[in-house]
C-alpha cells in the first residue's frame, strides 16, 4: 500500500480564480454571478456592477467564507440604476 502525500500547497491564481467564479455562480442573484474575479500577487479581487450595496457585501462575505485566509479586495461598483 502507497503513502500518499497530502499537499499543504495553496492553489495557484488561475485555481483560485475558478475556484471563486464558481462558488459565485451558485449565487440565487443574477448580479452576483457575473461578478469578475481575478487573482493577481495572492489577492483576490472582485470587480464588475452590482445593483446594491446589499450584493456587493453578499458577494464579499459570500467568498470570505469559502476562501478565509485569503486577501480580497472587493472593487464592485453599485450601479445607480
Amino acid at each position: 500500500m502507497k503513502n500518499r502525500e497530502v499537499s499543504s500547497k495553496p492553489p495557484i491564481a488561475g485555481d483560485l480564480e475558478t475556484m471563486a467564479h464558481q462558488a459565485l455562480q451558485s449565487s440565487p442573484y443574477r448580479d452576483i454571478r457575473r461578478v469578475h474575479c481575478e487573482v493577481r500577487e495572492g489577492v483576490l479581487t472582485l470587480q464588475g456592477q452590482v445593483s446594491s450595496f446589499y450584493h456587493k457585501q453578499i458577494a464579499q462575505e459570500h467568498l470570505q467564507s469559502k476562501f478565509a485566509g485569503c486577501a480580497l479586495d472587493n472593487r464592485l461598483v453599485v450601479s445607480d440604476d
